[in-house]
């Protein structure tokens, strides 16, 4: 089975890019490699999506060093320290490969053997096709290695402990794919799943599951593993709340919140030495492990590991009962964890997948920027009637904001619903001619481009606080 080759560049050395495949032409019609970059992506494709599926799929990733390659926020800040977290997990093989004269020195890649032969680089050598058949030859040399050595495993991350009464965690996200409260099932899965074991935990409905619930459902399932089966080694979990409408960094804070509770308590299985979020959507990915850096970058109890996405937490435990007055539980409380009395903006817009980045960049951002958490409600994740749950989350907002773009009649509603409740209200459209009813002699904010939208948002936020309206 050929293996799968990803290509992270610059742009600015697309013509250094198509004459290495031009030279990787003999390897893929051996039909040992495929090769991938962001030029297959087909016109009306979402470009990120389809960047992290096939760098997280390939065996191989070729990072295609230049100074542009290093001044490339995309290529440095996501393309690379992915690559270097897989292969740091053994998941993939990173191969640096010097394009230009650049100071790479101290990069995530400078560890590892670059091609060409040392490090030239291949625009120094005399001839370039000499250059690039070093570098196929190098590949080939590592396709190999790998196809005769052990082959990249697709572990996750790593929860590890010592034997003290000090514990330490390596947390990390990654992508992936009961009904009473306080009532779980422990069950083998008798290889139905990859995972030998299943734990299903009941929870509160759903409708009251909020941060609160969600950082003691984290802490009780590592509470009920020490229980009911403490040689757990390896525990995987997704994010809860982020589905039905909760702030989802809100929620990622709320659970991990719960782990260091059960780690500061020592409520957790003795032999659990992994722990990993896994997420399916890869923008969210993307989203959370933003939110955890700010959250642990500046922790006292939370150092990164070799990879990126992995943070080695330590605690103290407390041999009994919560000590209130303990260094360390003051340490947990400043993960900002929210309260339920943390004010909370309601957007009211269609759930459509196209729609995700105006909600997730152009309105979520400034909203947090603001200090409130931003919510909505997912109509396609409740069964029956959801309009208590809608009513309820826009009496209790400081504001509503609504996306009227594509007049969808619920998102009126919802508007129609706010005014009755005096909220305050902003109102969002692309296109003023898609506006209907009497809200077309209200005032709309017009934009055109996501982040239009963000400033114009920043700006308006920034007034109605200063206003003393929110």
């Amino acid at each position: 089975m050929a293996i799968e080759v990803f290509i992270s560049y610059s742009h600015r050395d697309q013509a250094l890019r198509q004459k290495l495949d031009n030279h990787l032409a003999n390897l893929k019609r051996q039909n040992i490699i495929t090769s991938w970059y962001d030029g297959d992506i087909k016109p009306g494709e979402e470009l990120l999506p389809q960047i992290i599926e096939h760098l997280n799929k390939a065996q191989i990733i070729l990072l295609l060093v230049s100074a542009d390659f290093m001044t490339s926020k995309f290529c440095y800040s996501i393309e690379l320290q992915e690559a270097i977290a897989r292969h740091d997990a053994n998941q993939a093989r990173v191969i640096p490969i010097i394009l230009r004269p650049t100071d790479w020195e101290g990069a995530p890649f400078s560890k590892l053997q670059a091609l060409p032969t040392d490090a030239k680089p291949v625009t120094r050598w005399k001839d370039r096709d000499e250059a690039f058949l070093n570098v196929a030859r190098g590949i080939r040399s590592a396709i190999e290695d790998l196809q005769t050595g052990p082959s990249p495993n697709r572990n996750y991350d790593f929860l590890r402990h010592t034997s003290t009464m000090q514990r330490t965690i390596e947390f990390t996200i990654q992508p992936g794919d009961v009904t009473l409260a306080d009532a779980y099932r422990y069950i083998d899965t008798k290889n139905g799943i990859k995972a030998h074991y299943a734990l299903f935990v009941g929870v509160v409905d759903i409708f009251d599951f909020d941060y609160q619930h969600i950082r003691q459902f984290s802490a009780q399932v590592l509470q009920i593993l020490a229980n009911e089966a403490p040689n757990t080694q390896h525990l995987i979990m997704t994010i809860h709340g982020p589905g039905y409408g909760l702030d989802e960094i809100e929620a990622f804070k709320a659970q991990l919140a719960g782990y260091l509770d059960a780690l500061q308590r020592g409520q957790l299985p003795l032999a659990l030495k992994q722990i990993t979020i896994i997420e399916i959507n890869p923008q969210r990915v993307q989203r959370l492990r933003q939110a955890c850096e700010k959250s642990l970058d500046d922790a006292n109890y939370a150092t990164r590991t070799k990879n990126r996405w992995s943070y080695r937490l330590t605690l103290q435990q407390s041999n009994d009962k919560f000590n209130k007055s303990s260094s360390t539980t003051r340490t947990v409380e400043r993960v900002e964890i929210i309260s339920a009395e943390k004010a909370h903006v309601f957007v009211a817009m269609p759930f459509m997948k196209e729609m995700d980045d105006v909600f997730y960049y152009g309105i979520q951002q400034p909203v947090h920027a603001a200090g409130f958490l931003c919510e909505r409600v997912d109509q396609d994740a409740f069964t029956g009637d959801i309009l208590d749950r809608v009513k309820k989350k826009i009496e209790t907002a400081v504001l509503v904001i609504a996306e009227l773009s594509g007049a969808n009649p619920n998102v009126y509603l919802e508007v129609g619903y706010a005014w009755g409740k005096e909220r305050p209200t902003i109102l969002l459209v692309k296109n003023e001619q898609e506006l209907r009813f009497d809200v077309r002699g209200q005032r709309c904010l017009k934009y055109e481009r996501i982040k239009d939208l963000e400033d114009i948002l920043h700006i308006e936020l920034r007034k109605l606080q200063d206003g003393e309206i929110v």
